[in-house]
């Protein structure tokens, strides 16, 4: 089995493509192995579906190690099971698919709430292109050690993809560094729905958006959704979900204060 990799299902829909394009991107900026992977019930029927989509990937991505797995398997158990060892696990939800099921889609939540791995969403039709520049976004919950792991994913896809890091509390303003300068311009205490629409406005020039998993799963149904939910639905860029470790961290907001080579972000 493969370690360190990136690893996209897929299905044939359009929804599985574009997460195996935002896969074979996060793999080649990553330098590692992409595997797509297939669950269905009958292996024999996969070899056209992981024919077409490596050759798609080895078209846009020549040099590219790609692995087609096929596996009798459900969607959830075979990503959750491969994915143990991989760098980063992507799905593209959708209504329909194997791979995407009801919004949100049930694989996702099954996967997501199983996965020790990073889950990337990559994501709704309107989503930009997963080459897109822009800086990466992360969203804390409590500010606390439980935002860690997501702290840490997103500093170092920051520095990996050379942008900036922006940080937003869930309630749509801009977290502070321990100098209380803010990362981000400042955004004014309002309706909770103008902060929601300022949230997914800085999506829109976002490359990454990244959020910790909370532990209570993602729902499929919540009589008011909360911010992590619409910015998972509606998000204009890849979200990425970072499971909490079990280990124990020590909460350092000076990762907050990382600007990469040449960037003009200045603290306001």
């Amino acid at each position: 089995m493969l370690r360190g990799h990136v690893i996209a299902g897929v299905d044939g829909s359009p929804a599985a493509v574009q997460a195996q394009d935002a896969a074979a991107v996060e793999a080649v900026l990553r330098g590692v192995p992409l595997e797509l992977l297939y669950a269905v019930p009958d292996p024999d029927e996969a070899p056209p579906i992981l024919t077409a989509c490596a050759a798609r990937v080895r078209a846009r991505h020549p040099g590219l190690e790609v692995h087609a797995t096929a596996v009798r398997e459900g969607p959830a158990a075979a990503l959750v099971r491969h994915g143990a060892g991989a760098a980063l696990i992507v799905v593209g939800p959708r209504r329909t698919g194997r791979f995407t099921g009801a919004v949100l889609p049930s694989v996702t939540r099954r996967t997501a709430a199983r996965t020790r791995t990073p889950l990337m969403l990559a994501n709704t039709p309107h989503t930009r292109p997963p080459t897109a520049p822009g800086p990466v976004i992360l969203l804390l919950g409590h500010e606390d050690e439980q935002d860690a792991d997501a702290a840490l994913f997103a500093f170092t896809e920051a520095a990996r993809r050379d942008v900036a890091l922006l940080c937003f509390r869930a309630d749509g303003t801009p977290a502070r560094s321990a100098d209380g300068s803010a990362l981000l311009g400042a955004v004014r205490r309002s309706t909770r729905t103008d902060r929601m629409r300022r949230l997914l406005d800085a999506t829109g020039s976002a490359g990454l958006l990244v959020m910790r998993q909370h532990h209570a799963p993602l729902q499929r149904f919540h009589p008011r959704p909360t911010t992590r939910d619409l910015l998972i639905r509606h998000s204009c860029c890849p979200v990425v979900v970072v499971p909490t470790s079990q280990a124990s961290y020590r909460w350092n907001p000076d990762v907050l204060h990382w600007r990469p080579s040449g960037s003009t972000a200045s603290a306001s």
